[in-house]
């Protein structure tokens, strides 16, 4: 498994719009942090906590859908340049390259998650306060973000899975990257157009479940087991789809 993972890597390296893509997502999460705080500020939230908690949650789900073309990129780049047919002569058992590259995935992304969010931390507190050298930003950065980090960290990582699936269903970049925006942004209206009813049935849909892991208690629990069906489902799918179809 660690020379598949050393292989995924050498082959991520390879293609020049993973970094790229990458870097650009850190810098939008930066961007939009100061732009929503900007204005948070105008409109008077004066509260740390309350005004970390806004701003960052607008940031982090924007994220996922970077996450998420990382996740679709990497597994459809083989098919692109058709190197997947070395890969599988390389290894025979498709679920050890299966396998591989979710774990690269995710070995990617969750650290990615982790800069964008203290990036986005360290941006909603200098536009607030405007200096990050008093005790005040310390004490913030070791409660309000430690408290806060675990759950968009899992939240993203899970959703990104969901678009890796869709990448080994669909095996095109363009398809797997519409699938996954059409999912979550363009599907829940759509879903809910007519209805009166309170539950509205986008809140079964997977940016419902994504939005909740940013509550407590039981939302966040509703929220993790959401999204975490979600993700089995397209593990599944994509897997027994990716056993049965040749390259």
């Amino acid at each position: 498994m660690w020379n598949l993972l050393k292989s995924e890597l050498i082959k991520a390296r390879s293609v020049k719009s993973t970094w790229i893509l990458s870097v650009v997502g850190i810098l939008f999460v930066v961007w939009l942090a100061f732009v929503e705080t900007s204005d948070m500020v105008a409109h008077s939230y004066d509260s740390g906590s309350d005004l970390w908690w806004l701003a960052t949650n607008g940031v982090l789900e924007s994220f996922q859908v970077i996450a998420g073309i990382l996740a679709v990129l990497i597994v459809t780049s083989e098919y692109t340049s058709g190197t997947i047919k070395n890969s599988l002569l390389a290894t025979p058992r498709r679920f050890k390259l299966f396998a591989a590259k979710l774990i690269f995935i995710l070995l990617l992304i969750v650290p990615l998650t982790f800069i964008g969010e203290i990036l986005s931390f360290i941006t909603v507190w200098a536009t607030q306060n405007g200096q990050l050298n008093d005790a005040g930003f310390w004490t913030a950065f070791t409660q309000d973000f430690a408290n806060g980090c675990l759950a968009p960290l899992l939240a993203i990582a899970l959703g990104s899975v969901i678009w890796f699936g869709l990448a080994w269903i669909l095996r095109n970049s363009a398809g797997a990257i519409l699938a996954g925006i059409s999912l979550i942004l363009l599907l829940p209206p759509i879903v809910d157009i007519g209805s009166t009813h309170p539950n509205l049935p986008s809140d079964w849909l997977p940016q419902a479940f994504l939005i909740q892991t940013f509550s407590a208690g039981s939302e966040f629990v509703r929220g993790i087991i959401g999204l975490s069906s979600y993700t089995i489902v397209a593990l599944a799918t994509s897997l027994i789809v990716f056993q049965k179809r040749d390259a």
